[in-house]
């Protein structure tokens, strides 16, 4: 604890506090691997996803519907599917 940097995956949760880790719509380790990164050096441009260093006591970001950049078809039924493009 020197270093004060103590990593939790609840860096992000839905309003539900579900875990973003398990919610999100596709795995991505490049998400997890800039959070992982942004705990163990701090101060850089990494952003904050999935996790948080509790030493520094740091909140998690909360996730609501308004975070949405597009319409989803589970909450619009005139919203049209989009397909998931694979890395």
């Amino acid at each position: 604890l020197t270093s004060r940097r103590v990593a939790r995956v609840d860096g992000t949760l839905s309003e539900g506090d579900d875990l973003d880790w398990y919610e999100s719509r596709i795995a991505r380790p490049d998400w997890a691997v800039e959070g992982l990164a942004r705990v163990l050096h701090p101060g850089g441009s990494h952003t904050q996803k999935y996790f948080r260093n509790i030493a520094a006591d740091e909140e998690p970001t909360v996730l609501s519907k308004g975070s949405c950049q597009q319409t989803l078809p589970v909450c619009d039924a005139s919203a049209e599917a989009t397909p998931i493009k694979v890395l």
